[in-house]
């Protein structure tokens, strides 16, 4: 309307719009009505494109990103833990420490702090899973391992001839630093399931390096005297392996650490009339269990562990799967009738947790030694900028009771532990107490 109470009028008028719903209404309308439905004339066929994985986008030209993509590592990090990662129920202090962890990365000078305050983050899901890596780098560790033996960092195997050092020999500094200072810079770092693991994993740390450096070490032997030694780092080995399985005594002995899944038809075949077999789980196994557990079913047993695992839908993003794993069965096979023993330690991880989840349901199995280490249920991958890596436990794995794995371990029916002493005289208390209920049962 004008100002003078005029109007105007169109010179067209175009009828309004209809949906396509109004349309699809009146045309059921007349159809019900009588009228004949239009002819169907069917479209072009489309072919519905597949899914196409595309890995995100991380930035690999040089290991110290920009500022901008160094606080964007750590959100990204929070952000993918916060909804996939299984034991976001267990103690931690993931969400309390990302303000921390976001002012380190963006203070970080160099690529070596960066990656430092991504491992300082990671610490904090008390996940042995947790690693921060990129696929350039290289590693090397001299030929010894030294594990935490009364509260006291020894020198527990050697395996290079000529080297400088002996079992037994306490670990005073490490590359002219003082161990307690040393284990606790690197403590920082060394995320683990159960402390001991975090103790023993730091100063396995302390002591690789790049290839061909060596690592100066100051040690003080039985005399008491200290001295300095010089070891170089070579890529990653262990030391050569022994007998895979054998008799001790009537005892059977198998070392799952070594064993190959095509030898267990033979370890029966051997070990069958001995009275008991002693398993040492005491590191990481080949993926024994599946083939072994049949042998050890005396319970007939079919359930092997429980899963959860976390589930993101469309507009849901706190559900979870959860599902028991069974155990492999073969009709065939005559179960073991003796003691069964299995060795443990931090050193057992992952792999070596789930298969004495097996061994538990199939066996009246007796485990001697000390906790395992608490992490178990696959590896989950995040790329961050940079071209680095970001490992943790991607699901969630439990006894078949329910009964809490991570940040626990598996526990010991009868607490076994090495002693200086025993390590200094060449011998393996765990495996001698291990000898000593499988003979007498006590």
């Amino acid at each position: 309307m004008l100002p003078d109470l005029s109007t105007i009028a169109a010179d067209v008028i175009v009828p309004a719009p209809r949906s396509p719903h109004d349309a699809a209404i009146e045309l059921a309308k007349a159809i019900a009505g009588g009228a004949k439905p239009p002819v169907h004339r069917p479209g072009p066929r489309l072919v519905a494109p597949g899914p196409v994985i595309v890995d995100d986008k991380d930035w690999p030209e040089s290991p110290y990103p920009s500022r901008e993509l160094r606080i964007f590592a750590g959100l990204k990090a929070w952000g993918v833990i916060a909804k996939f990662y299984p034991y976001l129920d267990l103690p931690n202090e993931w969400d309390a420490e990302l303000p921390h962890a976001l002012a380190e990365l963006e203070a970080a000078p160099n690529a070596e702090a960066y990656r430092d305050a991504l491992r300082a983050y990671g610490t904090h899901l008390h996940d042995g899973h947790i690693r921060i890596f990129r696929n350039d780098q290289k590693r090397g560790v001299p030929s010894i391992e030294a594990r935490m033996v009364q509260r006291t960092p020894i020198i527990t195997r050697v395996w290079e001839p000529g080297t400088q050092v002996t079992l037994g020999d306490e670990i005073v500094a490490i590359d002219g630093v003082p161990i307690a200072k040393a284990r606790e810079a690197q403590l920082r770092l060394t995320s683990g399931g159960t402390q001991t693991a975090r103790d023993n994993g730091a100063l396995a740390q302390l002591l690789g390096g790049v290839p061909d450096v060596p690592v100066e070490l100051d040690v003080r032997g039985a005399d008491g005297k200290i001295r300095k030694v010089s070891l170089v780092r070579h890529p990653p080995a262990g030391p050569p392996a022994l007998d895979h399985y054998k008799l001790i005594g009537k005892l059977g002995y198998a070392d799952l650490r070594e064993l190959m899944p095509d030898e267990i038809d033979a370890i029966f075949k051997k070990l069958a009339e001995a009275p008991a077999i002693i398993m040492d789980m005491r590191g990481y196994p080949h993926g024994t269990a599946w083939p072994l557990t049949p042998y050890l079913n005396v319970k007939k047993e079919t359930k092997g562990a429980l899963f959860l695992r976390p589930l993101i839908e469309q507009g849901v993003t706190s559900n979870r799967t959860m599902f028991i794993q069974p155990l492999v069965q073969n009709p065939a096979i005559k179960p073991y009738a003796g003691k069964v023993i299995v060795l443990i330690d931090d050193r057992a991880i992952s792999q070596a947790e789930h298969s004495c989840l097996f061994f538990e349901q199939a066996a009246n199995v007796t485990f001697i030694g000390t906790h395992t280490h608490g992490s178990n249920g696959d590896v989950t991958t995040i790329r961050l900028p940079g071209g680095w890596r970001m490992w943790f436990t991607g699901q969630a794995v439990r006894h078949v009771d329910g009964r809490q794995l991570q940040q626990v371990g598996i526990q010991p029916t009868i607490v076994a532990e090495p002693t200086i002493a025993g390590v200094r005289a060449g011998k393996d208390e765990v495996l001698d107490r291990a000898i000593q209920f499988a003979t007498t049962g006590q």
